[in-house]
């Protein structure tokens, strides 16, 4: 019987890796037929985000990350909302933090800020103050964690 085509994993990671280990152990036949759904490329993000979002609320670099890109699949924030459960302004906020930059979005995923931080700095749209203004917060705010100050 021929081999199929390989395919990426858009949901189902965990359950991929477990499969993996169990072959590496012996425990089944590295061709242990798996059960799939196939689903087009254009609905294959949304799948994924969905299935994360399931097991546990994901975390907001997580949603600013898959927000964009199914924006890059052409999605608006309403579709986006409408398939993930979220709304849709709730999806342009998270979309107007994937313009900071990358440092900062690597502080975020690291929970070295938050996403109040983030919308505060994304007030900001040139990348290079941003992050001086992120750099300067960190030097003047307490143990080296940015501090919101009112004035």
């Amino acid at each position: 019987m021929p081999r199929p085509a390989c395919h990426g994993t858009g949901a189902g990671g965990r359950r991929l890796a477990a499969m993996n280990l169990l072959a590496t152990e012996n425990t089944i036949h590295p061709d242990w037929p798996v059960r799939v759904k196939v689903v087009p490329d254009n609905l294959a993000t949304a799948a994924s985000l969905t299935e994360n979002g399931q097991h546990l609320e994901m975390h907001p670099a997580e949603q600013i990350a898959g927000f964009r890109a199914m924006a890059a699949e052409g999605k608006t924030p309403a579709q986006t909302g409408d398939l993930l459960g979220y709304s849709p302004r709730h999806v342009q906020r998270m979309l107007k933090l994937a313009g900071l930059a990358p440092v900062i979005l690597e502080a975020l995923a690291a929970d070295k800020i938050t996403t109040e931080h983030c919308q505060a700095l994304a007030l900001e749209d040139n990348p290079d103050r941003q992050v001086q203004v992120y750099e300067a917060a960190c030097r003047e705010g307490w143990n080296n964690k940015p501090e919101v100050r009112v004035i």
